[in-house]
This record gives structure tokens, C-alpha cells and sequence, in this order.
């Protein structure tokens, strides 16, 4: 029996964070794959309620009021009105995103109809989905509930930690990393822009760019000169950032490009890749510069410490310390031979356990066994 997945996420295409991200690669690679695979999302103003995108059909059909308590309801009682109106058109609903309401009105229609349900643990530690999940009554309820879902992701062994914290059974977790497009993320054998060093992610605060750029000042007390930032990103943040380079006289350093269609080719021009962060999940961002062949620096949390073995195929720091995120840069701009072991290595890593192909494997592996088993009982 082929599987046919059902997508459900919040939050989808034009919007791009991480779990956007990995939603919409996993599905265009399942659909290359025969796998038929759709994703529901919420309305978005000004798009289609109905599209393709490279094959893949994206209904933007869960209607919400944003009036308190009402935009937890109207998402769920929404959520369930289009699975259960497509009931015959999936098998498996695969929830992106533990705090998505939507999980709710999943759990729902498998009880009602037999479906398998999955549900992603996309973040960890600090700025965990649990967080979110236990906020409010509302989102407490659908915490408990999560715990019928026939199967929960874990992307790193951090989130596994934390499921295990919360009690879930050992039975329904399985750890399956974001995967990275190989064929589209690789290095680029032409001279990369003299000491460019880049960041890519949402501007917010748990994301540590205030980090990078103290550490970024303290490059330049100490008189190193000869590089420059690229922030690649935007968020609710970015105001508060561009006053930090402004108050610490650092502009001339750093460039803010925004949201860019245009990463991959910052990467290839780059000479090491940063990841500040407070918290991580497992980062698509830290995944593709490592794929580009950079040295990565990033902070001793969540997924980094999956993904990056200390010196080998990256540096990995202290969260929240500048001064030593300074001196690993200092480090890597001044040792070439340094600079291209772990760009080698970080390379050789993602080919062997971060690429795409291996993900789609592995999901299509839990497709077929949690259909195998229900046509079993049946």
C-alpha cells in the first residue's frame, strides 16, 4: 500500500523559517519519490487558497479569528472541518510543529476514522514547542492529546530528552534529522570573497545575533580587521539589532540583507558560517552551510551538538559568550589549513547523515510500517 501523507502546518510557503522550510522540501521530495503528498495551511491574505508548488498541492484553507481565546478555536474547529471534508484523500496527517493547534483536530480524526497520525517536535530546549504547549488551559489540553498520536518525531537528541521528560512512550519516538538538498547546497569551486562570514535565520533574540555582534566589537578592540558580517534574516527583532551595531560603532562591518531568495549563493561566497543561537532545534541553516563546504561555529546547543563534532567538522562555543565566540572566528580567519579540514569534513558529514535522500528514508520507512501494522490488526 503507497502511503498518501497529508502536511499539516501552520505556516507555509512564502513564509520560510525552518520547519516552512523542511515542510516544503520533504514534500517535493516525496512527491518525486510517487508519494502522494498535500499540505494544509492556514489562509494567507493576498495568495491562493489553492496552488502547486513544484508538484506539490497546498490548500491554505484553516480560517482563524484573531481575537484571543477565539484563534485556538477557530484553528481547530477549522483544522478538523478540512480533514475530515479530504478524509479519503490521505492516510497519514503529519503535523509539523508540536504547538500547531491543528495537531488537536488531527487526533481527532484519528479516532473518528483510523488515521495514522505523526506530530514533529520541531524545537528544543529554551524555546521548545512544550513551552508553547503549556501556556494556556487551551494549549495544555492539546498536549495530552498529542500523547495518541501513533508516532512523534524528535530531531536531536535533546528534543528525544525532553519527550521522554514529558512521559511519551519510548514505543512512539523516533528520531529522524532535517535533511539538506545535496544537489542544491554544495560548495562552489571559484575564490570566495575575502573573510566574508555570515549568520542566516530569524532576527530574534533567542537567536544570539546580539551575540555575534558583541563578539563582532570585541574583533575589533582587539584590532582585527579584515572581515566582514553578513546577517542574512529578518524578524521582530531587527530594529533592536541594528541599535546594537550602531551603539557598539560597528556598522561598518556588518551588512543586514533581510529575507534573500538569494542564500545559497551568499554562502558560497562566504568564508565561515556563524550560529549564535540560544536555542536550536536541529537549524537547516547550519545544515546547508555545512553542505557549501564553510567552517561552522556554533553554540553548544540542542541539534549543533548532534550535528558538530568539536574541531573536526566545526567549533562549537558557549551560548551567551561573546569573547569566546570572537576568539574561535580570530581562529578560523587565520588558519587555512584549520579553515579547510572542517569545511571538509562538515561536507562528509551532511552527505553521510544529513542529506535528504536519507530523511525521505527514513519517513518513508515510518509511512509504510504504521500502515503495515494497521492492515495487520485489521
Amino acid at each position: 500500500m503507497t502511503p498518501r501523507v497529508l502536511m499539516l502546518i501552520s505556516n507555509f510557503y512564502p513564509s520560510l523559517g525552518g520547519a516552512e522550510q523542511q515542510a516544503l522540501n520533504l514534500s517535493k521530495a516525496l512527491v518525486s519519490r510517487g508519494i502522494k503528498t498535500s499540505v494544509i495551511t492556514k489562509t494567507i491574505q493576498g495568495e491562493k487558497s489553492f496552488e502547486r508548488i513544484d508538484n506539490v498541492p497546498v490548500y491554505r484553507k484553516i480560517q482563524v479569528l484573531n481575537k484571543g481565546k477565539w484563534f485556538g478555536i477557530t484553528y481547530i474547529l477549522s483544522s478538523f472541518c478540512f480533514l475530515f471534508k479530504m478524509r479519503n484523500t490521505y492516510d497519514i496527517i503529519h503535523c509539523h510543529i508540536a504547538d500547531g493547534l491543528g495537531t488537536t483536530a488531527a487526533i481527532a480524526i484519528k479516532l473518528l476514522f483510523n488515521k495514522k497520525v505523526i506530530i514533529m517536535i520541531a524545537s528544543s530546549g529554551q524555546g521548545s514547542d512544550f513551552h508553547t504547549l503549556k501556556k494556556s488551559f487551551l494549549h495544555r489540553c492539546c498536549l495530552k492529546l498529542t500523547h495518541s498520536a501513533d508516532k512523534v518525531i524528535s530531531l536531536c537528541n535533546l528534543s528525544t530528552k525532553e519527550l521522554y521528560n514529558e512521559n511519551f512512550l519510548k514505543s512512539k519516538i523516533v528520531q529522524i534529522p532535517n535533511g539538506v538538498n545535496i544537489n542544491r547546497f554544495y560548495p562552489k569551486e571559484s575564490p570566495k570573497i575575502e573573510n566574508r562570514i555570515i549568520t542566516v535565520g530569524h532576527l530574534t533574540k533567542i537567536k544570539g545575533t546580539d551575540i555575534l555582534l558583541q563578539a563582532v566589537a570585541n574583533l575589533k578592540k582587539k584590532g582585527v580587521s579584515h572581515f566582514h558580517v553578513d546577517i542574512v534574516g529578518d524578524g521582530h527583532d531587527r530594529t533592536y539589532f541594528e541599535n546594537i551595531a550602531k551603539d557598539l560603532n560597528i556598522n561598518s562591518y556588518i551588512s543586514f540583507h533581510g529575507d534573500s531568495n538569494n542564500v545559497l549563493a551568499l554562502l558560497q561566497q562566504s568564508r565561515i558560517f556563524v550560529l549564535p543561537s540560544r536555542a536550536e532545534g536541529h537549524s537547516n541553516a547550519l545544515l546547508e552551510a555545512m553542505a557549501c563546504g564553510l567552517p561552522v561555529i556554533a553554540t553548544k546547543v540542542g541539534g549543533n551538538l548532534d550535528v558538530i563534532n568539536n574541531n573536526e567538522n566545526g567549533i562549537l562555543v558557549e551560548k551567551e559568550n561573546p569573547e569566546q565566540l570572537a576568539n574561535a572566528i580570530n581562529r578560523v580567519l587565520n588558519d587555512n589549513k584549520l579553515a579547510r579540514q572542517l569545511g571538509e569534513n562538515a561536507i562528509k558529514t551532511v552527505s553521510n547523515k544529513y542529506s535528504m535522500e536519507y530523511t525521505v528514508s527514513k519517513y518513508l520507512e515510518l509511512y509504510n510500517n504504521l500502515l503495515s501494522n494497521s492492515s495487520v490488526k485489521k
